[in-house]
């Protein structure tokens, strides 16, 4: 009985100290568990507010970068001002502007069409039809004021070439009352002459009484070999053509002079560079200019003294040759 009450105990007594064990295991348990759930909000927590920082930072930067650039539009937005000022007063300027150029222009094209009038009638129909369409173009209101400015300077551009070039074209020519059908021939501004198409005649503008006139026959080869070389069938050559002359003489005898000899006209072709004219010294119909003869001695032989020839040809009445009385008389001697 004493045995069996001793295994009793030793078996028995682990029993009743399961209970304090079992709570303590179960406590630890339950902390342990209770921390992972707290850590567990703590990193999500942690994360959280990483996420928050970089969000902040990110928008930290925006923040400065759209500073920068609203800096930036302010600035521009006062050059902007500055700019819209200055264009108000241009504008108000250009209004004035427009008010002055309107006149101009007109009294532009009105110098134009006289300078056409009074110029050789080269391209009568062409150079007419392009002042009309000028006049035209003032008078529409849907031109604009730079396009009537362009379009008149560009008429003028083209009568200055006009004068810089050689041109070779067929038109009609009337004569006496006769129109007939030539080859004109414009070597710049210096001469305008006319050639029929059989190679007949030949004739020039007069610009002094602004009328055609006819050639004589010696001119007909150089006005046909000038006709070959504007329109390029020749090569460029330096040829011979009639070039009118102021000869100023006595008015009790003034009659209508000839062409001056010609000098050796340039004819290069339109698009070439611009025609250089090297004349020869002109024949003048009139008196020679020629100084007063030097009175001889008695019985030696009389002298005359003529002038160099002036860079421009103009006939001088001669003065009167001073002879001594008794002696011979003086006489004229031609440059």
């Amino acid at each position: 009985m004493l045995v069996l009450g001793s295994v009793l105990a030793a078996f028995g007594a682990p029993a009743d100290a399961a209970g304090p064990l079992d709570a303590a295991i179960d406590t630890r348990v339950t902390t342990q568990k209770e921390a992972a759930d707290s850590q567990e909000r703590i990193d999500a927590v942690a994360d959280q507010t990483h996420a928050m920082l970089l969000d902040f930072q990110h928008v930290s930067t925006q923040t400065d970068e759209l500073k920068v650039f609203d800096d930036q539009l302010e600035r521009q937005l006062q050059t902007q001002r500055k700019q819209l000022a200055a264009f108000e007063r241009q504008l108000a300027t250009v209004r004035e502007t427009q008010h002055e150029i309107v006149p101009s222009l007109l009294r532009m094209l009105e110098v134009l069409d006289e300078f056409v009038a009074c110029d050789a009638p080269f391209l009568v129909e062409e150079r007419k039809a392009r002042l009309a369409s000028l006049k035209a173009m003032m008078d529409n209101p849907e031109v604009g004021l730079p396009e009537r400015f362009r379009r008149i300077m560009e008429a003028y551009q083209v009568e200055t070439d006009y004068g810089r070039t050689i041109e070779a074209y067929s038109g009609k020519l009337t004569r006496d009352g006769k129109p007939r059908t030539v080859d004109f021939l414009r070597a710049g501004r210096v001469a305008l002459v006319y050639a029929t198409l059989d190679g007949g005649e030949t004739g020039y503008w007069d610009r002094g009484t602004r009328e055609w006139k006819t050639l004589p026959r010696e001119y007909g080869e150089p006005v046909k070999q000038a006709l070959r070389v504007a329109r390029k069938q020749s090569p460029p050559d330096l040829i011979r053509l009639p070039v009118a002359v102021a000869v100023a003489l006595d008015p009790a005898d003034a009659k209508p002079a000839l062409p001056a000899d010609p000098g050796p006209a340039s004819t290069a072709p339109a698009d070439a560079a611009p025609t250089e004219i090297a004349p020869e010294r002109p024949k003048v119909e009139g008196p020679a200019a020629v100084a007063p003869a030097r009175v001889p001695a008695a019985g030696a032989a009389p002298t005359a003294t003529a002038s160099p020839p002036a860079q421009a040809p103009t006939a001088v009445e001669p003065a009167p040759p001073q002879v001594q009385k008794g002696g011979p008389k003086a006489r004229d001697v031609a440059p």
